[in-house]
Order: C-alpha cells, then structure tokens, then sequence
C-alpha cells in the first residue's frame, strides 16, 4: 500500500518490519534490497545531533557554520562541512518550564542579524524575566542585551538587519519589535495571542517593512487572527481571518505578493493569501506545516518536505526523508541549500541534486 501510494517513508518502515532477528533465517530476496536502495533519503548528510531536541536553525554569513539552538538549552555552532561542533554554550539557559503552559517549555530561540556579526538568542531566566541576547560571532561574547517581561516565543530578525521582534506567551502575549542598531524598543503590540496559538509565529516582509504575526479576534475570542502591520509604527495593513485553524508558521514571498501562513487541525495545511487583494489565494494540503520558508527567488515555497512552484502553487517534489519529522528549516541566501531539523539531527540537502529515480 505504501509503495503504491509512493510513500516511500512507509515503504522504509515496512522494510525495518522485515528484518530477521539475530540468529534468524533471512528470507530477503532481490525485492528487498533494491526497494531499500531506492527509498533512501534525499539528504546529502546529517550532522549537529541533540539529545534535548532542536527548537531553531540559522546559518551565519560564512554560509558554512550552523548555529543550532537546543529545546531546554542553549545553542552550539557545527562546521556543516566537517559535521563537527566548533563552539557550545556553557552558560545554563532556557532551562525552566513555564507553569501555566506545561506542554510548552522554554526553547532557545535563534536569528542572524544580516550586515552585522550578530547571532541573536533567547534566553528566559523566569516567566517575567527574559532577554534577547545580541552574541557576536567573532568575539563569542554578547555585544547587547533586550528585556523582555515575559516568556519569548518567537524571534525574527528583519531582512535589512535593522529591526528585531520577539513575541511572548503567558500573561504578557505581545510583540516586540526593537531598533537593533542601538537596542532602542520601538514598539510593543498586544497580539492576544489565542490559548491554541501555540506557535505564535513572526514573519517581516522583504522589504522589512511590515510584520505579520498570530493573535486573537478580540470579537470572537476562541478564534484566530493573522495580523500585518507596518513594522515600525504598527498601523494594520491587513487582518486574515483564521478561525480556529492553528496557525505555527508565517512567511512573506520576495516580492511581497503573498503570505503563507501554516496550521492546521487535523489536516496540516497552508494558507496561501494575496497581498494585493487581501484574500485567501490558494490552501494546500501538507506534510508538516511547522516550517516554511520562500526561497530567495520566489520561485519556490517550502513546506517541510514538499516543495511548490510560484505563483501557481503547484507541488513540484516531495524530498524523501528517512522518516524524522521537522520541526524548523532554513534556506541558504542563495536557495542551493536547505537545512532541517526535527527529531535531535539536522539534517542538510542539495537542491541542485537530482531526486533519485523511483518506480512503482
């Protein structure tokens, strides 16, 4: 069944089913193997291994080192080359739980700072007290620290480098969006993010000039609102209705056209709206809607493993993974490269590589 609905994840798992035991006879023909060559994954390597889970990815601007931030940690940077580890962080972080939010427990949350040597991170000391820490790379020391009264989120860094945002959960339930030049806050928005917006996603348009992000419909409150304002002042520009639809992932196209947004239910899908017109485009149904991300080009969207062609929104590929979920990804800038994370591994992939060939 897997085979003939070419999952290829499924066909892996039956195939492990069918190993003889120690000491057993091995009754694997030709069959066998050759449906284990061809459902290999399409990764080119894994490397960066956590016990604790991968919450974030970044690439620095060497386009070869990996920061990797850590679930109840802090972050480490891997030579994505060598697949060694170069650099951890000692000091403890992140490592508390949020009392009225049991199942979300704090993660580090990573983004480069584009024309700057800057990584910046998350760090939570308690549920009214948390920084984002501006960590320059050369110096491996931190060049500049912004409060933040609650517990972080999410982090985006805008395109240009200038602006900063971190949304928070609990009581405060806002976005904050900070001038990264001299740490100045600019503003603080109350998002009201819904009790199942548990991603409480931030995207900044290509521009940098707008910033979406999940909140609440204060009219209709057990349902969701996506929200884009302009990014320094935080004057709406639009408000897409979500219903209850779960939405964890937000990201703008190049060109400013169109805004992903991805969630779900039951159903993992992602919504696909049009910035000219204000209205739902396209919806597509998806492996895993936790990670998106539009390549430098705008000619592609990637969705977790599926991969869709702009504008017309049509599935170019599926990558073939060795069964890991995702969690978080990142594109290389000049979207050659993609790197995932799920289950403690990142993994790496060449998007110039051609797919394997499979039949069936």
């Amino acid at each position: 069944r897997a085979l003939a609905a070419g999952d290829w994840q499924g066909v892996r798992a039956s195939l492990e089913r069918t190993r003889p035991l120690r000491g057993g006879v091995d009754l694997r023909g030709w069959e066998w193997r050759y449906l284990w060559g061809v459902s290999r994954s399409d990764s080119n390597r894994s490397f960066g291994r956590s016990g604790l889970g991968i919450s974030s990815l970044a690439l620095l601007p060497d386009g070869s080192t990996v920061a990797v931030g850590e679930r109840e940690g802090g972050f480490s940077l891997w030579d994505s080359r060598s697949g060694e580890r170069i650099f951890e962080l000692t000091e403890p972080i992140n490592r508390i739980q949020a009392a009225k939010f049991p199942l979300n427990r704090v993660v580090t949350l990573l983004a480069t700072v584009p024309g700057t040597s800057w990584l910046a991170y998350t760090d939570c000391r308690s549920e009214t007290e948390s920084y984002v820490r501006l960590w320059d790379v050369t110096t491996r020391s931190v060049h500049r620290s912004l409060a933040i009264p609650g517990v972080p989120r999410n982090l985006a860094v805008s395109p240009d480098g200038r602006l900063l945002a971190c949304s928070t959960l609990q009581d405060d339930r806002r976005v904050y969006v900070f001038e990264t030049a001299m740490g100045t806050l600019l503003q603080s928005i109350a998002a009201d993010f819904a009790d199942f917006a548990v991603g409480s996603p931030l995207a900044f348009s290509a521009d940098s000039k707008l910033l979406a992000f999940e909140g609440e419909n204060g009219a209709h409150a057990a349902t969701g609102l996506t929200r884009v304002v302009k990014a320094r002042s935080g004057d709406k520009v639009f408000q897409f209705p979500q219903g209850q639809f779960q939405v964890v992932s937000l990201a703008f196209s190049p060109d400013g056209r169109w805004l992903a947004s991805g969630g779900g239910n039951d159903q993992p899908l992602v919504r696909i709206w049009d910035l000219n017109s204000g209205k739902l485009a396209h919806t597509l149904t998806v492996n895993g809607p936790s990670a998106l991300a539009f390549d430098p080009q705008g000619h592609r969207l990637f969705t977790g493993f599926d991969i869709w062609e702009v504008p017309t929104f049509a599935k170019l590929r599926t990558l073939t993974s060795d069964g890991s979920g995702i969690s978080t990804l990142f594109l290389s800038g000049d979207g050659q490269t993609l790197l995932t994370a799920g289950s403690g591994f990142v993994t790496e992939w060449d998007l110039n590589a051609r797919p394997r060939q499979r039949h069936g």
